[in-house]
């Protein structure tokens, strides 16, 4: 019973490792892009950032199990609203492909 419970908190922070990390590179790659900039960037970086610390402070438990809030829902929707800005964006990539 304790290696399951330590496995599968084992797997979830390296789940939650994984996707902080890759949502903390995604917004650092579009700091200076013109059509993100600074907002999304800013915002997708503290979020990852917070991610990445309550997991770390809360280890070896898993974050739902702490008692902290859990920051998945926060990573869904910048993530959603990254994407809507990239679909409002192809006219304007099109446009600059062709220039």
């Amino acid at each position: 019973m304790w290696v399951k419970k330590r496995l599968a908190s084992g797997s979830q922070l390296t789940w939650d490792a994984y996707v902080g990390l890759g949502t903390l590179l995604f917004p650092l790659s579009m700091l200076r892009h013109p059509r993100f900039g600074r907002v999304f960037a800013g915002s997708g970086i503290a979020i990852a950032l917070l991610l990445l610390a309550l997991n770390m402070y809360t280890f070896p438990e898993p974050l739902d199990r702490s008692g902290f809030f859990d920051v998945g829902p926060a990573i869904g929707m910048w993530y959603l609203a990254v994407s809507i800005q990239g679909w409002r964006s192809i006219a304007w990539a099109r446009s600059a492909v062709a220039a």
